[in-house]
């Protein structure tokens, strides 16, 4: 008599499972997460710094009436596209200097500057941030920032008629740009120095005359205060340069042109890909050389002699130029180291826009002061 084999256990085999034994996880010591939480942070900082946006402090009046000494805003590179870092040897976080370094960074690996797509160009009547091209200390990426309002684009035709700006010969709209000029009043005394203290703008006692900085708007109220101009003969004036008087200090500094900074050019703002004549046109040698020896062609030999542009020893007789360039103005038109003294801005020195005012301080005014911070300037888009 056969006897049937036993069922299975479906549940048998389930004795023989071997479960490995957990190793018990490593407690993480407070200062070992600590150290890994500040290193992550850190390169969010620095990707955040290099790719999207950048704080920076105004330090001067240059774009007073838009942006005040001593506003924190905030720069977005997105806009006409970041650039790749160049001084990639460089204490994290810092720009050109820290305390202790004469350097933060070290140039002896130095990558060439690229910059990546944006989602707009620049147009007129932006508010940029760039390295300071005539700064010559300092690689590129290092160079000092400065900040102006572009008011002409490569390509355009700029010219400047008693402090108004022309672009391509139409008349720039500047309404939306809270522009100061430079006013003077005569007659030094107690009563009109007090009236200047209360209105809150920047002035300076020259000689028996005051000179102030201020909007048409805000000079057109001052002239109708008895107080500060009781004769209506001698009300406050605009300090504009006489038209054919040649100031050495502007650009591009030649005898050449009889240019001063209320009345300048026309001048033509060299593009990529424009081809410019040279031979037998020294005005645009005079004009455009020195930005082909500093920024087309730092590397070769450019000279001028005898009012011709000679490259490597070779006479040039049309030059085609390898860049963008772009003029740019303070807001405080009379108190600002512009584009009409040290030239134009190369396309790869433009660092982003000026986006926002995060928040101001005013420098004369102890921290302790709640009046240290400007009230009215938190969060604010810059126009």
């Amino acid at each position: 008599m056969s006897v049937p084999p036993p069922t299975p256990n479906p549940d048998a085999d389930q004795d023989l499972v071997v479960v490995p034994k957990r190793r018990p996880r490593k407690k993480r010591s407070g200062f070992g997460s600590w150290l890994r939480t500040l290193f992550v942070a850190l390169i969010l900082s620095i990707i955040l710094k290099l790719f999207f946006l950048e704080a920076f402090i105004i330090p001067s009046d240059s774009m007073a009436g838009t942006l005040q000494n001593g506003d924190f805003i905030l720069v977005n590179k997105l806009h006409y596209g970041p650039r790749t870092p160049q001084t990639i040897l460089q204490v994290p976080l810092t720009h050109q200097s820290m305390p202790g370094l004469k350097k933060s960074y070290s140039d002896l690996v130095k990558l060439p500057v690229r910059r990546l797509p944006g989602y707009s160009r620049i147009k007129r009547g932006d508010v940029v941030v760039f390295n300071f091209p005539p700064d010559s200390k300092h690689p590129l990426s290092q160079k000092t920032h400065y900040i102006k309002r572009c008011v002409a684009l490569a390509g355009d035709t700029l010219k400047i008629v008693n402090t108004e700006v022309f672009v391509n010969g139409k008349k720039q709209d500047t309404t939306g740009f809270n522009l100061t000029f430079q006013y003077e009043v005569g007659g030094k005394n107690s009563q009109k120095s007090k009236v200047l203290e209360n209105s809150n703008i920047p002035f300076q006692i020259n000689g028996d005359a005051y000179r102030f900085w201020a909007s048409p708007a805000q000079a057109a109220k001052l002239s109708k205060d008895k107080r500060l101009a009781p004769d209506p003969s001698k009300k406050p004036l605009l300090s504009v340069s006489n038209n054919g008087v040649r100031n050495p200090h502007v650009y591009p500094q030649s005898e050449r042109f009889a240019w001063n900074e209320d009345f300048f050019g026309p001048m033509v703002i060299p593009k990529k890909g424009m081809v410019m004549s040279m031979i037998r046109f020294p005005d645009n040698v005079a004009l455009y050389s020195e930005l082909i020896k500093k920024y087309e062609l730092p590397k070769a030999k450019v000279e001028v002699i005898n009012n011709q542009l000679i490259i490597d020893g070779v006479l040039i007789e049309r030059y085609t130029f390898n860049n963008d360039y772009y003029f740019v103005l303070g807001d405080s038109r009379h108190n600002s180291s512009d584009s009409r003294y040290w030239g134009l801005v190369p396309g790869n020195h433009i660092v982003g826009k000026a986006a926002m005012i995060l928040f101001s301080t005013n420098k004369n005014q102890s921290w302790l002061n709640i009046s240290k911070f400007r009230k009215k300037r938190w969060f604010k888009k810059i126009k």
